[in-house]
């Protein structure tokens, strides 16, 4: 687990707090490699998240899904950053 410390330190280093790490980051999936999970392991969505991806997936975008669920674009919009999409 050493050498995950370190890249623990180094990810604060690089980025003043490990809260500003990109989920891309190379080192960050260095680390979920070392300690056994992938990026995404153990977050269960809420439904409107799934409906949300889902409906990104087969390639409608954020006004499109806001017209089409009711939901708030802003709400929309934060669901889209958290998860990359």
């Amino acid at each position: 687990m050493k050498i995950t410390y370190y890249l623990i330190h180094k990810l604060g280093a690089d980025y003043g707090s490990l809260d500003l790490v990109p989920d891309n980051s190379p080192i960050s999936h260095q680390i979920h490699e070392q300690i056994g999970i992938t990026a995404h392991d153990n977050i269960d969505l809420t439904k409107y998240e799934k409906v949300v991806i889902g409906l990104i997936k087969v390639g409608f975008n954020l006004h499109d899904i806001v017209a089409k669920t009711g939901m708030s674009f802003y709400l929309v919009r934060q669901m889209v950053s958290n998860y990359d999409l």
